[in-house]
């Protein structure tokens, strides 16, 4: 009988030790689905942030003119990676611009492979009364199968810039997919979100497209909603996110992203002001973790 017992004993520890590693395995696997979850997040919230990728990609070509002391935007059209093209309307007292940015198959930002068009509509407009005029610019940014390692995003995002007292206003909203090659989707939708930017770094990057501007081109504050592909809603919550025209993703500030029914909590960080393509993301109660997003992208995108 005693024999039988230890046997039980025995085999209940067996069982119990089975059920914690089976245990451990399923909350590794979940803590890797919720960083994936993050860093698929931070790929849509780039397209927002800077929906013309870096604006000029690098290539073979490229890398080779500037070494060679060729400024940036002359060896991006030296490469034609991306061909940019350039209209403007000033009939009818009314400017007008239009840029359209097409990325080659083998055109590389920061890395990463990107192919298809982005255009955009510039126009100032004006409203209110003759005593009290009302002047702004009204954008529309248009991706058109725009394709990073594979994925596309289609989307539009609209936009309306104000000239403050020392500063431009601009109030973003629109919405975009992402689409994986299986067909599984994932998108962002937001409505009045707000980049602020200084009007000296403005007027610094419109004319000179300098690359030592110390400051951030765009600031941008406010939520969006942003849904996985399994139909998962999240709350996306930016704080001083910061977007300089020449860096793919942000430099800095922060992104908290949560979903109360998935009990899921993760806030991003851009870091300190360093032009690159990593984020620090830390999930409640864990520790940070730093991802390359041009390695996920490459390695991890499609298996999530």
């Amino acid at each position: 009988m005693k024999k039988h017992q230890k046997l039980f004993s025995c085999c209940m520890i067996v069982a119990f030790c089975v059920s914690g590693m089976l245990l451990g395995g399923c909350k590794a696997r979940e803590k890797k689905h919720k960083l994936a979850v993050a860093s698929s997040a931070v790929v849509n919230a780039m397209m927002v942030t800077n929906p013309m990728g870096a604006l000029f990609g690098n290539n073979a070509n490229q890398e080779a003119a500037q070494q060679n002391g060729v400024t940036k935007q002359t060896a991006a059209a030296l490469s034609g990676c991306p061909a940019i093209h350039f209209e403007r309307d000033w009939t009818k007292l009314a400017f007008y611009q239009t840029i359209t940015i097409t990325y080659a198959p083998d055109c590389l930002v920061n890395g990463v492979a990107m192919s298809g068009t982005v255009t955009g509509n510039w126009q100032l407009k004006s409203d209110g009364t003759l005593l009290h005029p009302h002047v702004y610019i009204d954008s529309e940014l248009t991706m058109d199968t725009m394709k990073m390692e594979g994925l596309t995003t289609n989307g539009t995002i609209n936009q309306k810039l104000e000239f403050e007292v020392g500063r431009f206003l601009s109030r973003l909203n629109g919405n975009m997919t992402t689409t994986h090659f299986d067909g599984r989707t994932r998108g962002m939708a937001f409505d009045n979100l707000t980049a602020e930017v200084s009007a000296t770094d403005f007027l610094n990057e419109l004319f000179h497209g300098s690359s030592t501007v110390p400051m951030p081109f765009l600031v941008i504050n406010g939520s969006s909603l942003y849904t996985d592909e399994d139909e998962n809603t999240y709350a996306m919550d930016f704080t001083n996110v910061k977007q300089q025209l020449i860096c793919g993703m942000p430099t800095s500030g922060t992104v908290h992203i949560v979903n109360t029914e998935k009990e899921f909590d993760a806030v991003i960080d851009y870091g300190d002001s360093t032009c690159d393509t990593l984020v620090t993301i830390t999930m409640a109660g864990e520790d940070p973790q730093e991802v390359d997003i041009t390695t996920y992208l490459k390695n991890r995108q499609y298996r999530f």
